[in-house]
């Protein structure tokens, strides 16, 4: 390939998005482990709200595959395998916004002291997603 007729941004682009998908890899792995240390001290405690962190650490647990995914899918595979990766990263891309929408509606439901309405409010846009 002829580097001299590439732009800048064909030089640059795939530097800085693998920079940015290490980034959010970084910072989903440790939303992970600062869940996962949420869990466990929460269930010492007996404590009620247990779904709460594990929705956190589904999400971030899925983020982290998704980018994985994403990232692989910047080298030369073959048909069947670029396939199979293409098919997980839209798995977990759905599966990433699920939980982030479960998450913030629990959070909602929560907040409104557990309010009956609220409740199936919440429970149609979760199923409407």
């Amino acid at each position: 390939m002829d580097h001299q007729n590439e732009t800048l941004l064909e030089l640059v682009g795939t530097p800085v998005a693998i920079l940015l998908m290490g980034i959010c890899i970084e910072m989903a792995a440790g939303g992970a482990v600062q869940s996962t240390w949420d869990l466990i001290l929460l269930s010492r405690r007996k404590h009620d709200t247990l779904l709460l962190p594990m929705i956190a650490i589904g999400f971030n647990i899925s983020s982290v595959l998704n980018l994985v995914a994403m990232f692989a899918q910047t080298f030369e595979l073959n048909e069947a395998l670029c396939f199979s990766f293409a098919l997980f990263e839209h798995i977990t891309y759905h599966q990433t916004f699920i939980l982030f929408d479960a998450f913030i509606l629990l959070k909602s439901y929560i907040v409104t002291d557990r309010n009956q309405s609220m409740f199936w409010v919440c429970n149609i846009a979760l199923s409407y997603r």
